[in-house]
């Protein structure tokens, strides 16, 4: 049996980014190994926290205030960003179509949106990852 997921505090997080990041990675980490065990998908560093990247690709890393950043598909990411379920991510001066940040749970609020979004990123990225030597795997 999977322990669950560790439940953000909400207190320390608010007031330090470290613990805020800490606890995000924990987070990740706890639904990390469902994909781990898939083909392709590796745990790699980006921007200073450990990804989820399939064939090379991310899908999902946690941002520096703790929140989950995911890649999904342009139309999805703007519907959830309409909705105020999340933000989009910015670099510089430019909104990235296809990636989201996602504010952790707070105390007492359910982790499975991170769960269900994340599923929806690995299939997203996994799609659009090409299999070598084999076309027929990526339709």
């Amino acid at each position: 049996m999977k322990p669950e997921p560790p439940q953000p505090t909400g207190d320390a997080t608010a007031t330090d980014p470290r613990a805020a990041r800490r606890s995000g990675q924990d987070l990740l980490d706890s639904l990390a190994d469902r994909y781990l065990s898939l083909p392709d998908v590796t745990q790699e560093r980006m921007f200073g926290s450990d990804g989820l990247a399939v064939r090379g690709k991310f899908f999902a890393f946690v941002g520096r205030d703790g929140q989950l950043i995911l890649k999904l598909p342009a139309d999805q990411a703007a519907a959830l960003c309409t909705d105020d379920l999340c933000q989009p991510v910015q670099m510089g001066a430019r909104k990235m179509r296809e990636w989201i940040s996602i504010a952790q749970p707070t105390a007492g609020q359910d982790p499975s949106s991170w769960a269900a979004l994340l599923a929806d990123a690995h299939a997203y990225v996994d799609r659009l990852t090409p299999v070598a030597g084999n076309p027929d795997l990526n339709e």
